[in-house]
């Protein structure tokens, strides 16, 4: 996971597991003023044994656009050039330059309306330095992603059923990201504005009726305007030290239940964070540090899961009759 100010990397080993449980590394690193980050990514990848390995590119928000334009009805090869004429109004930048993803709003959010596609964009240029940067560290580029997708992925690991819609709100540095998704289906992607690059207890008391209302207003036109059942719940990913506030405040505003993601993923995943030494997280354990840490690689780790995803959901469901018949 790739930002302007830092990256994370996030890796599984093939087989490797604590407990039944798949082991995943996380490494992550805020960049220093005139720090080479191409020498920062080349010591993660050696110091977490990655070289030559493939590597799913996630790029943070700040690097690319994401629209809703109509579904201009083109035949999936045509696709991209037919969207590419669409949003070139919406760029800030040459929609010839640009390469493009498209991907589908569920078919449960369009009922009764025009259909809508997703359209990723950046410059081919930007893309293109992004990608010299992880390959001059050492790894194979396999797959781009957004940040968008890559929560998807989490709240999916967390809540795999599709009658349950599930809100994550991660919380960064001078922004965030708000995602609305049911399974595997993501409904809704808002960008969070207004957030301090450092949030701490006076920032916090200016932005959090500010933050409260996007989340309501998302969580709204999810259920009203795309016609959808009540949603099931906010996770809440904050790569902040302020932790206990926000929750609270959100928990006592909103009308469904809020909780932190990362106590969730510690008990999805047997999850170890490497620092100057490695540290295994728990969920009755985790630090503020530890919590702040593990939020700024979660892009990283739910890039990861595009790849170990089935392989966890089929494991899950392997599972089930051993848990059903448990205490829990």
């Amino acid at each position: 996971y790739l930002t302007s100010g830092g990256m994370a990397v996030a890796s599984c080993p093939a087989g490797a597991r604590w407990n039944g449980a798949p082991q995943v590394c996380v490494q992550e690193k805020s960049l220093a003023k005139g720090e080479d980050p191409a020498v920062a990514l080349a010591a993660m990848v050696s110091a977490m044994r990655l070289q030559g390995a493939a590597c799913n590119l996630v790029l943070a928000p700040e690097y690319y656009s994401l629209q809703l334009v109509d579904d201009p009805g083109v035949d999936p090869a045509e696709l991209r050039d037919a969207v590419r004429w669409r949003i070139q109004d919406l760029l800030d930048f040459p929609a010839e330059d640009a390469v493009l993803d498209v991907f589908a709003m569920p078919p449960a959010a369009q009922r009764g309306r025009q259909a809508v596609v997703f359209v990723a964009a950046l410059p081919n240029e930007r893309l293109q330095q992004l990608v010299r940067l992880v390959e001059g560290a050492g790894l194979k580029l396999d797959t781009v992603d957004i940040a968008e997708l890559a929560l998807r992925n989490l709240a999916y690991l967390c809540y795999p059923s599709a009658d349950q819609g599930i809100a994550l709100l991660r919380m960064g540095k001078g922004g965030g990201l708000l995602t609305i998704s049911r399974g595997d289906a993501l409904f809704l992607a808002r960008r969070i504005a207004d957030l301090p690059s450092v949030l701490d207890e006076s920032s916090w008391a200016r932005v959090s009726d500010s933050l409260l209302l996007q989340v309501q207003r998302s969580i709204d036109y999810y259920e009203s305007a795309l016609n959808q059942p009540p949603a099931k719940g906010v996770l809440v990913s904050n790569a902040s030290l302020l932790q206990t506030p926000v929750i609270e405040h959100l928990s006592a505003m909103l009308p469904l239940p809020v909780r932190t993601l990362n106590s969730l993923l510690v008990t999805e995943l047997e999850l170890a964070l490497l620092d100057t030494d490695l540290q295994v997280l728990h969920a009755d354990t985790l630090d503020a540090a530890q919590d702040a840490a593990l939020s700024f690689a979660g892009p990283a780790l739910g890039g990861l899961l595009r790849r170990i995803l089935p392989r966890l959901l089929d494991d899950a469901t392997d599972a089930a009759p051993a848990q059903a018949a448990g205490s829990h």
